[in-house]
């Protein structure tokens, strides 16, 4: 791993940065400020409520120099738990800071707004994914900033959550991947991942760590 960095658990008070990752990689792998008018909705959604439910499993990797947070996995050994802890304790308030903020920015914006609200969520989930939960248990989010991307800085990511989770018995663990990034599939299959599941915005890949 590259020497000007080290990577550890995350904790609350790196959300901030994990909001700004999230939002400056949130399109498709590069910069989706333009597209919302609440620049703090998508890392609210997608990143911050790991260092509430599941920093057990959700690591940063810092700047030694700046001593700041420029990329992160974000992940739990329990989807399902965690999903019961967002709909219980994490959306409701984010659906009140949606009220306030009623415009949007894009369709991106409003697609976001509607699984805060559950219209697009999972909270009913099927009986293949239920199926998919069930052998790959854990799931996880990972992103970096444009200036760490192209130095292997994923690899140590993905090898230091993967090793976390194989000590602690987690049997499988899976991602959703937009079909729009084919970049990332490429990148997930190099990391031993496979396509499990197609669904209309892309693929949800697995990994057994029971193998």
């Amino acid at each position: 791993m590259d020497d000007n960095y080290l990577i550890r658990n995350v904790h609350v008070t790196d959300i901030p940065y994990l909001c700004k990752i999230c939002l400056k990689t949130g399109f498709e792998g590069k910069d989706a400020t333009s597209y919302y008018n609440d620049e703090f909705l998508l890392g609210l959604y997608y990143a911050a409520p790991y260092a509430f439910f599941s920093s057990k499993y959700s690591f940063v990797i810092e700047d030694k120099t700046s001593f700041s947070p420029k990329g992160y996995i974000l992940g739990t050994e329990d989807t399902v738990n965690f999903k019961n802890k967002m709909n219980t304790y994490w959306l409701p308030q984010l659906r009140e800071r949606c009220a306030v903020s009623v415009e949007n920015k894009s369709e991106y914006e409003k697609s976001l707004k509607k699984m805060i609200y559950g219209e697009l969520n999972e909270a009913e989930e099927d009986f293949e994914n239920n199926q998919i939960y069930k052998k790959y248990p854990s799931h996880f989010h990972i992103d970096l900033m444009p200036e760490l991307q192209g130095k292997k800085l994923g690899h140590d990511l993905i090898s230091h959550f993967i090793d976390n989770l194989k000590q602690n018995n987690i049997k499988g663990v899976h991602l959703g991947v937009d079909k729009n990034n084919e970049r990332a599939c490429k990148f997930y299959q190099k990391e031993g991942f496979e396509i499990i599941k197609k669904e209309d915005y892309g693929f949800i890949m697995g990994m057994d760590l029971k193998q």
